[in-house]
């Protein structure tokens, strides 16, 4: 029998920032330094190798004939008439159609038993055949453009609501790197759709649309070492989200470069903070 993995007292710790808001037109700061432990590497390890039959497959077909490969984990247990949707979007290396790629890790965690217990909820990890987002710019100026198929994946989420007890109150966005960048362009494109975004090491959109997302929940975690989706970008993101008057939480982890710390697969603060997010509140 397959022993659950230790949720260790330091990931209960991780994200302190749950219970806090930061006020109207300004960025909540928190920093942190990269320090991988031997726990938590082994912890992601322990994922990697996790299967994935919690997480059913299927395929979308939009009305134009294009398919979009995905899976669904359906939540735990049913404390309400309706659940959360969150929509777990990939980085680059799973594009493809095998609909198996794109369940890495961090979307993996979400069956772990403490966590699908804590945070029951419909889990979509769709598969893009191509980019969900490209880039353009440098640096601070570094910007994310919608690849061709993110508006599929906007049209399988809402048949999903449709079919699905899910709340239309409290749908939403995770992803990592090309992922994230994905997550920040849906919410732009689509505000009132999504309740919360949280993009690990993203690159975000054309500034001038922080406006339009501007009613949208945003924590933006982002290492200051990396050179492939700039920091600069992300810090300039939530500058433009504040100066909309959104109240943005930014997370740096000092000296970490293009990855998702590895004590955050599995920690419990950002969902936590994910999941007292609903729209309109």
């Amino acid at each position: 029998m397959r022993r659950p993995l230790p949720l260790t007292a330091s990931l209960l710790a991780i994200f302190f920032i749950a219970g806090l808001a930061a006020q109207a037109g300004e960025v909540k700061e928190e920093r942190r330094l990269y320090e991988p432990s031997s726990t938590h590497l082994v912890e992601v390890e322990t994922l990697t190798k996790t299967p994935i039959d919690a997480f059913k497959p299927d395929i979308f077909t939009v009305s134009e004939g294009r398919t979009i490969p995905y899976r669904l984990l359906s939540p735990s247990k049913h404390g309400q008439a309706k659940s959360p949707l969150v929509v777990a979007l990939h980085a680059s290396g799973a594009v493809g159609t095998d609909n198996v790629s794109q369940v890495g890790p961090l979307i993996r965690s979400w069956a772990i038993p403490k966590i699908a217990d804590d945070f029951p909820a419909y889990v979509v990890a769709p598969q893009f055949p191509t980019r969900s987002a490209n880039y353009s710019g440098e640096g601070s100026n570094r910007v994310a453009h919608a690849g061709e198929h993110l508006a599929d994946v906007l049209a399988l989420v809402e048949d999903l609501k449709r079919r699905l007890p899910i709340d239309p109150q409290r749908v939403y966005l995770v992803g990592f790197s090309m992922g994230a960048s994905a997550a920040m362009l849906a919410a732009a494109t689509k505000p009132k759709a999504f309740a919360g975004v949280v993009a690990f090491s993203g690159v975000p959109p054309r500034r001038s649309l922080a406006a339009k997302a501007a009613k949208v929940p945003f924590l933006l975690v982002h290492g200051t070492k990396d050179k492939e989706n700039p920091y600069a970008a992300s810090r300039s993101w939530a500058s433009a989200l504040a100066k909309a008057g959104n109240s943005p939480t930014f997370v740096t982890y000092e000296g970490m470069d293009h990855r998702l710390s590895p004590d955050q697969f599995l920690a419990l603060g950002w969902r936590t903070w994910l999941f007292n997010q609903r729209r309109g509140s």
